[in-house]
Order: C-alpha cells, then sequence, then structure tokens
C-alpha cells in the first residue's frame, strides 16, 4: 500500500523527500531507500566547493620544490 502511495506521489510530481516521509509516516532515509530500490532515479547532490592552486593563497614560508631539493642536498 505505501509502494503504491509513494508511487502515485512521485509520478504526480511529489519530489522532495521529506514531503514524501511526512505524507507515508516514514524517514527520509526509508523514502530514498525505497525509491532506489523500485528504479527511480534520486539524484542528492551537495555543491562542492572547488578548490585549484591559483584559489588558495599559500604561506610565504613554504618552500618551492627547487629550495627544498637544496636544503637536501
Amino acid at each position: 500500500m505505501q509502494v503504491k502511495l509513494l508511487r502515485e506521489l512521485w509520478e504526480s510530481g511529489v519530489h522532495d523527500l521529506s514531503v514524501l516521509a511526512q505524507k507515508i509516516e516514514r524517514s527520509e532515509g526509508t523514502i530514498k531507500e525505497k525509491l532506489r530500490r523500485m528504479g527511480v532515479l534520486v539524484v542528492v547532490q551537495k555543491p562542492q566547493k572547488k578548490h585549484t592552486t591559483t584559489s588558495v593563497s599559500l604561506s610565504k614560508d613554504l618552500f618551492t620544490h627547487e629550495q627544498a631539493f637544496q636544503f637536501l642536498v
């Protein structure tokens, strides 16, 4: 019965896990797992902040590769 209700809600356009969980009276994790088992694609990605060498400021106390090599030799 819950699977039928879940499928009906999903197909009617209700894709918010918190709304689905509230209507079916289960946790969001349970709903997400059930949708995965039903073969419904659920993509929940958190945006990741990417760092590159140009966006991170380095300390002046760090050695360059050449300085570290000269120190070892």
